[in-house]
């Protein structure tokens, strides 16, 4: 996330480090590589796709 940081401004970057950390949160104490894995994978490919999840709810 923080390579995408330069082509995503701050307030954008800001958001999906909090998504990131929130699903870390909700997966404690066992961690699921794959999901964080893909979390990043969306972050590369479709950043604002996780943005418009959070506007739906």
């Amino acid at each position: 996330m923080f390579e995408q940081r330069s082509l995503l401004g701050e307030a954008k970057s800001q958001q999906l480090v909090l998504k990131y950390h929130e699903l870390l949160r909700q997966q404690s104490p066992r961690i699921d590589l794959n999901e964080l894995a893909q979390f990043v994978d969306i972050v590369v490919q479709d950043p604002d796709k996780l943005l418009k999840l959070e506007t739906e709810n």
